[in-house]
């Protein structure tokens, strides 16, 4: 009788101490951490300024140059034959965001297709990652994304396409807002269209020889950037697509081998250009909004 006494207070208390747990606000964290973690955690934000990989003084002047962008603040300009690139985990993570904003400031010279950046595996023969240039018919304009698994694709992959008016000879903004479920055109501050869109996989891993190109695709996919860029911004936060006119141009990143760019500066002045004609031959098609499944 003694023995089924202790026994009976032992399982009590052990029942005492689990109900404690369960009535705790606490609980879900000390019984079911895991999904807590899921439903509470939020990334820390992460943002990319691409133009740091720009150096100052130029490495070619008679490729770069600087000209007046949004604001009367400074930008880079680029003819054919500008060379910027780095390896891409110097600005990238190894494996890519989820979810992702990519906001640039832009003035192209020329109607030629373009890439204002592109990430490509080491052959230089795919884009992962990038942001395509490209004229359309009837006076318009296709602004493309580039989203490809190496691992799955020979060629390269464009997930969302968008038509806009012609914009060559004149600064725009142009912010893309990149969701587990959709992708968004924000097009000198307005929201334009947006595509649904299913990402297979939705975290890129880039190959350890990937190259970060600035203003063009590579030796091999070119689509060299003739004109300015104000703005080249990469988040792990969709939603920085909406506020890009609420950010101001008053500093611009360093590169290597730069200080910071003062507007007063002797070398601010809008400098002449006599653009060449790109090699590169792209094509993007029109967003809609049906469910697009990219595997």
């Amino acid at each position: 009788m003694g023995g089924r006494t202790v026994i009976a207070s032992v399982l009590a208390a052990v029942l005492g101490v689990f109900m404690m747990g369960v009535l705790s606000p606490n609980a879900s964290a000390s019984i079911f951490p895991a999904a807590n973690t899921a439903a509470s955690s939020k990334e820390p934000l992460e943002e990319q300024d691409l133009l740091e990989g720009i150096a100052v003084p130029f490495a070619d002047p008679t490729t770069q140059y600087f000209v007046t962008g949004f604001d009367g603040f400074p930008a880079f300009g680029f003819r054919v034959g500008a060379s910027i690139k780095y390896p891409y985990r110097l600005f990238m993570p190894e494996r890519f965001y989820r979810t992702f904003s990519i906001q640039i400031a832009m003035k192209p010279d020329t109607n030629n297709p373009m890439f204002p950046f592109a990430v490509t595996n080491p052959l230089e023969n795919i884009i992962q990652l990038g942001v395509g240039i490209m004229p359309a018919d009837h006076g318009r304009t296709n602004i493309s994304l580039y989203y490809t698994d190496g691992e799955r694709h020979m060629t390269s992959q464009i997930i969302a396409s968008f038509l806009v008016p012609e914009f060559v000879g004149s600064w725009s903004r142009i912010a893309l807002s990149v969701t587990e479920e959709d992708i968004q055109l924000w097009y000198n501050c307005e929201m334009y269209n947006d595509v649904l869109v299913r990402r297979v996989p939705t975290q890129l891993v880039f190959d350890t020889a990937s190259t970060l190109y600035i203003g063009q695709a590579g030796g091999i996919l070119k689509g060299e950037l003739e004109g300015a860029l104000q703005e080249l911004k990469i988040s792990n936060d969709p939603s920085l697509a909406r506020v890009q006119c609420d950010e101001s141009f008053t500093s611009m990143g360093s590169g290597e081998g730069r200080g910071d760019i003062s507007f007063e500066d002797d070398f601010l002045s809008d400098v002449e250009t006599d653009p060449e004609t790109s090699g590169y031959d792209g094509s993007g098609d029109e967003g809609d909004d049906s469910m697009r499944v990219f595997t």
